[in-house]
């Protein structure tokens, strides 16, 4: 079945924009089963979450053009694989990390998913830059 049967359903181009690190596309993933049987049609290889990404995100963050919310909503899907707050029964999407760079991304990706905690809740913009240093030991600018 293709997304386009589903009104409002994400499309394949959405998820993928996600994971490339648009963060505003977020707003796109309500509905988790949608985001699960959309995000089955994408090849498993295109399912992986690259330095690049994290870093446009590390870097929207640094500018200020997001929010740590929007920052933190973002790398719980694509840690998780599924939609934050999902009131469904999570069937979650397998995103997987480059492989040559699974450690920085990791790190960066937990992060951001501790945001707003209590402990741990922020980031300042040394520890941003820094984790874009790390990324780009994997990957280009």
């Amino acid at each position: 079945m293709t997304s386009h049967i589903y009104p409002n359903a994400p499309t394949i181009a959405d998820l993928k924009r996600v994971i490339a690190g648009d963060v505003a596309g977020m707003r796109m993933l309500v509905n988790q089963s949608d985001v699960s049987r959309v995000g089955e049609e994408i090849p498993e290889q295109e399912r992986t979450l690259r330095p690049s990404a994290v870093k446009r995100v590390l870097k929207a963050l640094l500018e200020r053009s997001i929010t740590p919310k929007q920052a933190n909503v973002w790398a719980w899907f694509v840690r998780s694989g599924h939609v934050p707050g999902s009131k469904e029964p999570v069937r979650s999407l397998s995103i997987n990390y480059q492989e040559d760079c699974d450690e920085p991304i990791a790190e960066a990706v937990s992060r951001l998913t501790e945001l707003g905690d209590v402990i741990d809740g922020t980031i300042d913009d040394d520890e941003l830059r820094k984790l874009i240093a790390d990324l780009s030991k994997g990957d280009g600018p």
